[in-house]
């Protein structure tokens, strides 16, 4: 935490949170004037749950999301207006994929996934459908989680882990 600058923090509140709210705010009029609308943010499980594998800067932008999207539901729900949000746990990105080895990657999703594997794009694209649909006309403000488990809390407490990795990390 003692590594996050002003720059970074502004930067990843900006995309992260600043983001959601600008294109909430440019579907809104739209969605009033037809009397309905649903929107749905991206957001992350560590909105809901701090994430192992993520920095304050992300954690609290993700949460700023998870407000943002709650309130929204509230003011908008006169207007027939359904705001919520798909969480994802662990997809395999680019990012990811240069972080760890495929074996490092492997033995820790087999620690932390209950359903033992990454999330798939077309799962949370799955779940953005469902939400976005009329089946889902009665669920606003909530935050559905696309991770295989991860918020169970199943799996081991990677503290450990991870103390020795920003160790590590550190002295190189």
């Amino acid at each position: 935490m003692c590594d996050v600058t002003e720059e970074n923090w502004d930067r990843v509140m900006g995309v992260n949170a600043k983001g959601i709210l600008f294109c909430c705010q440019a579907v809104i009029p739209a969605m009033s004037a037809q009397g309905k609308g649903k929107i749905v943010n991206i957001d992350s499980i560590a909105g809901i749950r701090m994430a192992y594998f993520s920095s304050v800067d992300y954690t609290a932008s993700k949460h700023a999301v998870t407000g943002l999207t709650q309130h929204l539901a509230w003011e908008l729900a006169d207007q027939r207006i359904n705001v919520n949000a798909v969480c994802p746990g662990g997809i395999l990105t680019p990012a990811i994929e240069a972080y760890a080895s495929p074996e490092k990657r492997e033995a820790l999703i087999r620690r932390t996934v209950p359903l033992g594997r990454f999330c798939k794009p077309t799962e949370i694209g799955e779940a953005v459908s469902f939400l976005a649909s009329e089946r889902a006309d009665m669920i606003t403000g909530q935050m559905l989680a696309v991770d295989g488990g991860t918020l169970t809390g199943y799996g081991e407490d990677l503290r450990a882990v991870l103390r020795q990795r920003l160790q590590e990390e550190a002295s190189h």
